[in-house]
């Protein structure tokens, strides 16, 4: 009896304690994740920067993986010749950028270099393989100064930081080119916590329909009644999944994703064929009832 009361009180404290650790090891992975990559840099005519160089720091700020987008914030830090003195830029400089809009960035000498935005194409992959999904975009500048009446490449160190919570990205340097572009080839990936968070939820879905297919059983074997009670659950059950569905993280909103067709859509098909033989065991309970 003392054993029983014992395991009564050791179970739920013991599901309570993986309970704490699971969350103190999720929020600790979901802090070290956008902290965790490392700044990828590129230069162009580094034997120049003891005259004076731009640095241009990239931070990805939004990924839109439905619309194929990466948008960036780049900041500029100027160095040596460049430098008028408190940032104002003391020549004009054009910073050519792989936007989508294909428009330069130019500044003028006497002003402060601004923070822009730049949006980059990822130019492969498909959001509809959530959560295994893949992209790459192709990141590179181009920094043009004034020299005469000519515009010529002018000394530049691109620092890209791909920080961003939900993705992982793995980041290559650019072969050199003559015509002075730096930059890199980078490639996102959904990261290890969206990933495993992703599968926990549908090994949940998959789990909660072997319990509808174990009531199938206990009824179609006579250890279960059908009732209203039963059907009540069926139909909640069908409604509840999809809602289940949204809060996996990071899932594009429409239906149709690789993970729809790992879970999802199987949990409800199941549950509705499980129900409609739920239906019919019931009519067949009435026809009886009816006869007798």
């Amino acid at each position: 009896m003392n054993n029983s009361r014992n395991m009564q009180f050791l179970i739920p404290l013991l599901v309570l304690i993986i309970c704490a650790i699971s969350v103190i090891f999720v929020n600790g992975t979901f802090v070290r994740e956008k902290t965790s990559q490392e700044m990828e840099i590129a230069s162009e005519q580094e034997d120049r920067f003891g005259d004076g160089y731009l640095e241009v720091t990239a931070e990805v700020i939004r990924v839109d993986p439905i619309s194929s987008r990466m948008i960036l914030e780049l900041r500029f830090i100027l160095h040596g010749r460049l430098d008028a003195g408190d940032g104002v830029l003391a020549i004009p400089l054009e910073v050519d950028v792989s936007d989508v809009n294909g428009d330069p960035i130019s500044f003028m000498a006497g002003r402060r270099m601004s923070a822009h935005e730049a949006v980059i194409n990822m130019h492969d992959g498909e959001v509809d393989d959530y959560p295994f999904d893949r992209h790459t975009a192709r990141v590179e500048i181009l920094v043009m100064e004034k020299s005469g009446e000519a515009w010529v490449s002018a000394p530049a160190q691109f620092d890209f930081s791909g920080n961003y919570h939900g993705f992982l990205f793995q980041d290559t340097l650019l072969p050199d080119n003559s015509s002075g572009y730096i930059g890199f080839e980078v490639h996102l990936i959904r990261s290890p916590l969206v990933r495993w968070t992703a599968i926990f939820c549908m090994l949940i879905m998959w789990g909660l329909t072997v319990v509808n297919l174990f009531q199938l059983w206990a009824v179609l074997t006579g250890r279960l009644q059908v009732d209203l009670g039963l059907f009540g659950y069926m139909s909640g059950f069908l409604v509840a999944m999809y809602f289940f569905r949204q809060i996996l993280p990071d899932i594009p909103p429409f239906i149709g994703v690789y993970a729809d067709y790992l879970a999802f859509f199987w949990v409800e098909l199941i549950t509705a064929g499980i129900s409609i033989i739920f239906a019919l065991v019931w009519f067949r309970k009435l026809l009886r009832t009816e006869t007798n």
